[in-house]
């Protein structure tokens, strides 16, 4: 029975001293964690950017829909709007959320997308949402639902999937669509 005791009180112990040790890490490392996530969504939103002279995230409009506050970066030349940039989230990659960075010039079209980190898409199939390839296929997209149809071509769609990738090609797609969604519907106080 003493050896039981023993035991128990040593593994408390360790599980205390384990667990402040994880705190204290935690603790020292999330503002490093929330400054790199947060310069890499800047740099995000500076490569789907027209070129611009103002301060995008000074002249960022944030709207509220759909439960959730949408942060719209706007790029002015010559106090003219020349862009936008927005990020959006869907839930239904194949292995978990995928966020992406979507910038649409001041004549509707896409100039660029990036998929923020981290997502977690199998590598070598889901992972090549990330490369150019992939991504390019949004370039130059008309944002209008009725110029372009926004789902993967496997589902009739204009954008084409990547081979045995579908559910993150959709989900890259579904997210680009609900952030376009917002920007049409808010485009007048976005461009203003």
């Amino acid at each position: 029975m003493k050896d039981i005791a023993k035991l128990i009180i040593v593994l408390t112990i360790i599980c205390a001293v384990s667990g402040s040790l994880m705190a204290l890490v935690n603790d020292m490392t999330k503002d490093l964690i929330r400054e790199a996530n947060e310069r890499a969504k800047l740099e995000a939103m500076k490569s789907v950017l027209p070129e611009f002279d103002n301060n995008p995230v000074e002249d960022a409009k944030v709207i509220s829909a759909n439960g959730k506050d949408w942060t719209f970066f706007v790029a002015k030349q010559k106090s003219q709007f020349v862009g936008a940039a927005f990020a959006s989230t869907s839930h239904k990659g194949y292995s978990g959320d995928i966020h992406v960075m979507i910038g649409v010039t001041a004549e509707n079209k896409i100039l660029a997308i990036e998929i923020l980190t981290p997502h977690k898409e199998t590598p070598g199939l889901g992972a090549k949402i990330t490369g150019y390839d992939f991504r390019r296929k949004f370039i130059g997209k008309d944002i209008n639902e009725n110029e372009t149809k926004w789902a993967v071509a496997k589902d009739g769609g204009d954008i084409d999937q990547i081979s045995a990738a579908t559910i993150s090609s959709r989900a890259v797609v579904e997210a680009v669509k609900q952030g376009l969604d917002i920007f049409i519907a808010n485009e007048d106080e976005i461009k203003k």
